[in-house]
């Protein structure tokens, strides 16, 4: 959605980048765009800041990347993007958003005294090679905060799993990871053991959707991701309009407005509409 909110994005170079890959910026092509500031990941080693600094460049860091992001730190993150643009007040809407989302969800839990527990897992690739996020992940903040449990306990931030560990967590629920780009709901539905699991044979496999970033990290969309996953996780207490909270706040986020077309593909409809429960996101 980003090439399509900021069309002049595409046009940045790639160049930025070294050839090697990774985070390492190109020290030269960054200097000649002359920017006002640089925003470089800050918990990726030195290796990757030291060159801009010794360049004269000035740097701003950005913490907690990643899967190992928390809700502390991604509030920190946004804090910082609004000092250094001066948009203090649409901060605080946004921490206001945040705040709202999570009580409505507490409350919402502590109201009714549930007593399911569904079993989520979460898989950050599930194409080349299987890896789960575990309690150490941002993952597992957003699987607790909906009253889930996340099976992957003991995989750290994440990890590499088997075929036969996952068939013995047997999960209520998977979520594949947005930023695999190339891996569908066919990475489960298509193996002949995985296919054998609860979340495959209830239809509770789905793609987490993308907006502006994907849903599965920490970000300023986070509050998205909650609503979506109370409302699979437990849809006898939930019913988060989607829908207008997308239409609504990307008005807030990014002063752009969401046709229903565009809606359909943040949430990936053409993918998960035929999932357990995903009526409820389609336009009524």
């Amino acid at each position: 959605m980003m090439s399509v909110m900021f069309p002049e994005a595409v046009d940045i170079s790639s160049d930025i980048l070294s050839e090697n890959g990774g985070w390492m910026p190109n020290v030269e092509a960054i200097a000649e765009l002359k920017p006002d500031l640089v925003i470089q990941w800050g918990e990726r080693g030195d290796d990757i800041v030291a060159p801009l600094r010794n360049a004269g460049l000035p740097v701003a860091l950005m913490v907690g990347g990643g899967n190992a992001g928390t809700e502390e730190l991604a509030r920190a993150n946004m804090k910082m993007v609004a000092d250094i643009t001066g948009n203090t007040e649409k901060l605080s809407k946004l921490i206001d958003w945040r705040d709202r989302v999570q009580s409505e969800i507490t409350t919402g839990l502590k109201q009714v005294g549930f007593h399911a527990t569904p079993s989520i897992l979460h898989l950050r690739s599930a194409k080349s090679k299987l890896t789960a996020t575990g309690e150490k992940s941002y993952q597992q903040t957003f699987i607790e905060l909906v009253g889930a449990k996340n099976v992957a306990q003991g995989a750290g931030v994440q990890s590499t799993v088997s075929v036969e560990q996952i068939l013995e967590w047997n999960p209520d629920i998977i979520l594949l990871s947005a930023a695999e780009t190339d891996a569908g709901l066919e990475a489960i539905y298509d193996d002949p053991l995985l296919s054998r699991l609860n979340a495959a044979v209830q239809k509770r496999v789905y793609k987490t959707p993308q907006g502006g970033y994907i849903w599965d990290s920490a970000s300023h969309e986070s509050p998205y991701t909650w609503m979506w996953l109370a409302n699979l996780t437990h849809p006898d207490i939930f019913s988060f309009d989607l829908r207008h909270e997308l239409k609504e706040g990307f008005k807030l986020l990014y002063n752009f407005d969401l046709s229903d077309e565009q809606i359909d593909r943040i949430l990936r409809i053409d993918m998960n509409g035929d999932s357990h429960g995903y009526q409820v996101f389609r336009k009524q």
